[in-house]
């Protein structure tokens, strides 16, 4: 397999536990949290 190809099948997974102290009174995740984390994965797939 190419190296090319390699890099478009390959795939990131990234797992982080949300704490209590993350969710706003609605109990769902802050949006600027929840924008960090996607931030933060696509910096290290590249």
């Amino acid at each position: 397999m190419t190296l090319e190809k390699r890099i478009i099948n390959s795939k990131t997974s990234i797992l982080k536990a949300v704490s209590p102290n993350t969710n706003n009174h609605y109990d769902t995740l802050f949006g600027g949290t929840a924008m960090h984390m996607m931030d933060y994965g696509q910096s290290k797939h590249r």
